[in-house]
């Protein structure tokens, strides 16, 4: 039985572990920490974005706190961000000293929500963060506009949405700085990888330029995970070996944390101040050709779920904008049947994500060490306990979204 899942081998291909094996070849380990891929991936942004600067890190979060220090945000500022977020994004303005303020989202597409902002801007209030979340560009141009009426910095998390554009325009190109991420279940995969964008110099120039690399292990750590993961998606019924494989790989630390149980707490700034090494940069470059057509198949079964799902008491999620301006990392119901549903479907072999099934997810993050207080924004609690995310990724087919689709639909029909 084929791994129907919509969080498991989102975006590691075969070419990407026999690439990462490569590298574990003794005549290539010159290649693992410096090369000439980092430059090659800053570049190739450059060019596409059609932004003046790019710089990369080891990881989304670490470009975010280094982006958040260089447009000054120090202690005691505020920074609005959205609930229904990544503990990342809190452990980032934290890890700068700063505060982050909660505001609501739409229930619409789950982004944050316009009309929430005023009342929160204070005297201590500085930047507004922008996540366009699950590849739905959220309404950017209202945001600026409130942003610029009250001096604020924009900042554009674009972590789930590489290659979505906002009234024909990418995102990533509307604020001060934006960050894109290269994680492992994130649009294009180098298993990590951050990217920090602007257009101002002034910015760029205060990023620091001789950050480490990771230690060797944590690179070896990373190059293992495509290999493992592309064994483990292919054996995971099978015998049960490759829940196996995946469960003791984690044990024995053979592959990388999404996030530690430190910065679950909000308490460790190490993991954001490392570069990022040649060969996970080389990685990356290997599966940006596939960007358009990855998030195309994306978009196609994303319609496909609004066309057969979309009734009372189901709703699949879609922006106010264009179809085609939304890649669909990830293609979001909401039900307040999620956990019947869940159980009704894993019986069947299929595995739904869980982004987000907490205010600042994961579920284990604090949410106090996240200064986040419950009951401040409903609609992301609501959205929450609501979510669950329909597979839509490359390994899934046509045929493996109409089992899903007739199987949800026999689910109803037993309610």
């Amino acid at each position: 039985m084929k791994l129907i899942s919509a969080s498991f081998f989102t975006t590691i291909s075969g070419r990407q572990a026999r690439a990462a094996l490569g590298f574990m070849l003794p005549w290539n380990w010159g290649k693992i920490k410096r090369g000439a891929a980092v430059a090659e991936l800053e570049n190739f942004f450059k060019k596409m974005l059609g932004v003046k600067y790019a710089q990369t890190f080891y990881n989304a979060r670490g470009a975010l706190y280094h982006g958040l220090k260089a447009i000054g945000i120090t202690s005691d500022d505020e920074v609005i961000i959205q609930a229904y977020t990544c503990v990342s994004v809190a452990n980032a303005i934290i890890a700068v000293k700063a505060k982050p303020v909660y505001a609501d989202i739409s229930l619409t597409d789950l982004n944050l929500d316009p009309s929430k902002l005023e009342s929160l801007i204070t005297s201590k209030t500085k930047a507004i963060i922008v996540q366009h979340n699950f590849g739905l560009p959220a309404d950017i141009r209202a945001i600026k506009a409130i942003a610029d009426q009250h001096g604020l910095k924009l900042v554009e998390d674009c972590a789930h949405s590489l290659g979505a554009k906002y009234q024909g325009q990418p995102v990533g190109t509307f604020g001060e700085f934006s960050v894109f991420s290269f994680g492992r279940d994130k649009v294009i995969s180098g298993v990590n990888g951050g990217l920090l964008v602007t257009n101002s110099p002034e910015v760029f120039n205060k990023l620091p330029k001789g950050l480490p690399l990771p230690k060797f292990w944590v690179i070896l750590q990373n190059l293992r995970y495509p290999i493992i993961a592309l064994k483990s998606f292919h054996t995971y019924y099978f015998l049960s070996l490759g829940k196996a494989l995946i469960a003791l790989s984690k044990k024995l630390k053979l592959i990388p944390e999404i996030t530690s149980s430190a910065e679950n707490q909000c308490l460790d700034a190490s993991i954001l101040n490392y570069n990022l090494p040649n060969c996970l940069a080389l990685l990356i470059l290997k599966e940006l050709p596939e960007l358009e057509k990855v998030n195309a198949h994306r978009q196609k079964l994303a319609l496909l779920y609004q066309q057969k799902l979309n009734s009372d008491g189901f709703k699949v999620i879609q922006s106010n904008n264009n179809v085609n301006e939304n890649i669909y990392l990830r293609c979001v119901a909401l039900t307040a049947n999620k956990k019947s549903l869940d159980d009704f479907l894993k019986k069947h072999g299929i595995i739904f994500g869980n982004w987000y099934d907490q205010t600042v997810a994961p579920k284990k993050a604090s949410l106090s060490a996240c200064q986040y207080v419950n009951g401040s924004c409903p609609n992301s609690e609501l959205a929450a306990d609501q979510t669950l995310n329909l597979p839509n990724h490359l390994n899934i087919t046509l045929a493996d979204a109409a089992k899903v689709i007739k199987l949800i639909q026999q689910w109803r029909k037993l309610q």
